[in-house]
């Protein structure tokens, strides 16, 4: 069986060593990504949040690196430490999709809706929408910013997606519903709990049977998976 197949199945030890044999022997960017989201699979998030943030102190750091680890900390009640690394992040040397970071801007705002406290949702949303002006409509990452500050509506969002492959075209209609949850939210058109509850059955789609390796690979290369499943697991 593939590492993704033994995870999905529940046989950690036998993926996570897979993995990790596989990042030693060639400790490449790929490589590095998978055994991350090995671990967040898994719930280890000690270890995932250790393996990214070590991640984002390379010179060749992404801001997947960053995400990731901020969504480990986020886990971990560590939110002073998620929000460093999410805006750390911005400054990524690679970003996600295109030349200018932006999905840990999005981090950024979905945070400060869930958590007030801890980071100011104007000063969010401002960063956010500077990233997303530099990308423009071209780019997904563009796509997905303008939707969560309400530039544009879901619509164009889908019309943007329908065309793609169809692991592709699920993930992305997932991402989708993340986002028009967290627009909510932001908008104060619904509350905290509302929003975990509307993530309950969004972390339960890796599990369904009906969802094919491939998509749920895709899935969970997407971080705002695991924002979910934390979200999640604190609803009523």
């Amino acid at each position: 069986m593939k590492p993704w197949e033994l995870l999905r199945s529940g046989d950690f030890d036998e993926g996570l060593q897979i993995m990790r044999e596989e990042y030693e022997t060639k400790p490449g960017a790929r490589e590095k990504l998978r055994l991350g989201i090995g671990y967040m699979w898994a719930e280890m998030y000690e270890s995932a949040a250790a393996h990214f943030t070590a991640a984002t102190h390379s010179p060749r750091n992404s801001e997947n690196d960053f995400a990731y680890a901020g969504a480990a900390e986020w886990h971990l009640g560590n939110m002073t430490a998620a929000i460093r690394l999410w805006r750390e992040g911005i400054k990524a040397q690679y970003a996600v999709g295109c030349m200018v970071c932006s999905m840990t801007a999005r981090f950024l705002v979905v945070a400060s809706a869930l958590e007030p406290g801890q980071f100011s949702t104007q000063e969010a949303e401002s960063i956010l929408l500077d990233a997303t002006e530099r990308i423009g409509l071209s780019r997904w990452s563009g796509v997905l910013g303008r939707f969560l500050l309400g530039q544009i509506e879901r619509d164009e969002v889908e019309r943007w997606i329908e065309n793609r492959d169809q692991d592709v075209k699920r993930a992305l209609l997932w991402e989708t519903d993340f986002y028009s949850a967290a627009r909510r939210l932001n908008r104060v058109e619904i509350g905290v709990q509302a929003f975990r509850s509307l993530m309950r059955p969004m972390a339960n789609a890796a599990y369904s049977e009906a969802m094919d390796t491939d998509t749920f690979a895709t899935l969970l290369r997407k971080p705002e998976y695991f924002f979910a499943r934390t979200e999640a697991a604190k609803s009523c």
